[in-house]
């Protein structure tokens, strides 16, 4: 059976030395929509002074995973 898969949309940016400010903006049913929220949320105001910093992570649904924490520079 094939694995039911969603994708979220997250923006950073650095807020303080090592701190950084993530903002979930949501989850998809596909990678597109995921992209076509990206694009759209680069133009509003508090994402536009950072484009390049929002990440799209592929989910299994229904499956546990590792949370892993990462330090992004």
């Amino acid at each position: 059976m094939k694995q039911k898969k969603i994708y979220s949309l997250v923006h950073y940016e650095k807020a303080e030395r090592d701190i950084y400010l993530l903002r979930g903006i949501g989850y998809y049913s596909t990678y597109r929509k995921a992209q076509e929220d990206k694009e759209r949320y680069k133009k509003k105001k508090g994402f536009r002074s950072f484009p390049n910093n929002f990440i799209i992570r592929e989910i299994t649904v229904n499956q546990t995973s590792k949370i892993k924490f990462i330090k992004v520079r």
